[in-house]
């Protein structure tokens, strides 16, 4: 698989609380002609991806759990994979590191590994056939 790094470009919560959205095009286009749309999480998941892209990691959750168990055994979120192998499920990969050891943890839900991404500021790399054209203006 070809890897593309994303950026966010927008994340929102449905109006009736029925999940969230988030929106990745590739880092580095200054006018981006593709984008990646994840959905299918919770609204509430919706909600801490937009804390922790403002830098708001103080909200109990896994995720800060997961970076106390880190800091622990001194481990960090190095980068993060997103990927289908079937078109519509979308999962990743979290590459973790620490001083004298390297983790990778395999086939987890999309959205979560994306939180914890966004937790960590860690890149989010995206296989490129999951970015779809933008429609033209």
């Amino acid at each position: 698989m070809d890897y593309v790094l994303g950026v966010v470009s927008s994340i929102w919560e449905e109006a009736s609380g029925g999940g969230g959205r988030i929106c990745f095009v590739p880092a580095g286009e200054p006018a981006p002609t593709k984008m990646f749309v994840m959905h299918a999480f919770s609204h509430e998941t919706a909600i801490l991806m937009s804390k922790f892209i403002t830098g708001d990691r103080a909200s109990p959750s896994i995720y800060r759990m997961f970076d106390t168990l880190g800091e622990m055994l001194g481990l960090h979120v190095e980068k993060v994979e997103i990927y289908s192998d079937d078109g519509e499920i979308v999962r990743g990969d979290v590459f973790l590191k620490g001083k004298d050891r390297e983790i990778t943890m395999r086939g987890y839900r999309g959205a979560d590994v994306v939180a914890l991404a966004l937790y960590y500021v860690s890149p989010i790399f995206i296989d490129i056939r999951l970015f779809a054209a933008l429609p033209k203006k």
